[in-house]
């Protein structure tokens, strides 16, 4: 799958653990804002975070934040690129 997006990687476990712990809280802090059966510090039943961001300034963020991601993307690919060629 990284060769279709021109990407090299070198899978661990320790990056594969990193990668779905923080995955898995962005996604439940993104969702808790929103929802009300979200419950973010279980066993607590609260979920204090509920209503404190307005679910448009949510979408914002996620959608403004798509430009950081292809910046950061395109750094990447230009690496690969650049280090496929001197090998």
């Amino acid at each position: 799958m990284t060769k279709v997006f021109r990407l090299s990687s070198a899978p661990t476990i320790k990056r594969m653990l990193i990668s779905g712990v923080l995955g898995t809280w962005l996604h439940v802090a993104l969702d808790a804002p929103l929802y009300r059966d979200i419950r973010p510090f279980w066993p607590l039943s609260a979920n204090p975070l509920l209503g404190t961001i307005g679910s448009d300034a949510l979408y914002a963020f996620c959608a403004w934040s798509f430009i950081p991601a292809l910046v950061i993307y395109a750094v990447m690919v230009i690496r690969t690129r650049d280090s496929e060629r001197d090998t």
